[in-house]
């Protein structure tokens, strides 16, 4: 390797590098699993599964916010929830089963059947999604 490629390397990394520091993005897990330690709000898109492929992919950045306690689910409405063994899953609102949506149904744009999820695991709601 030439000197000059050895420099255009390194800088190239080092650009990837600060650019990852000052998003501070969270990475998934699974496609529709995903891991929420940092506070900005956001998570990339690591492809495991293809539960949400219709509505975005791999690479693609979603941005979040908390659930408030007394917030009003709206059906259409992608949420991430917590399963009972730990695992974040991000997935439409299908319907609310009963009328305080104590008790919701959940799906992957490209799943045939979704499942029930307590409102109690409602905790994060998509705000927006910015395509790669």
């Amino acid at each position: 390797m030439k000197k000059e490629d050895i420099t255009i390397c390194l800088c190239l990394i080092s650009i990837g590098f600060v650019l990852a520091l000052l998003l501070k993005v969270t990475l998934i897990v699974d496609f529709d699993k995903v891991e929420l330690t940092k506070a900005d709000g956001s998570v990339r898109i690591k492809c495991g599964s293809d539960s949400m492929g219709l509505t975005f992919g791999c690479g693609d950045l979603l941005y979040y916010r908390n659930v408030k306690k007394d917030e009003e689910l709206i059906p259409g409405d992608i949420y991430i929830y917590r399963k009972d063994n730990d695992d974040n899953i991000v997935h439409r609102l299908i319907e609310c089963v009963d009328i305080d949506c104590n008790l919701t149904v959940f799906k992957g744009d490209n799943n045939a059947v979704g499942e029930f999820v307590n409102k109690s695991q409602i905790i994060r709601k998509v705000e927006s999604v910015r395509y790669r």
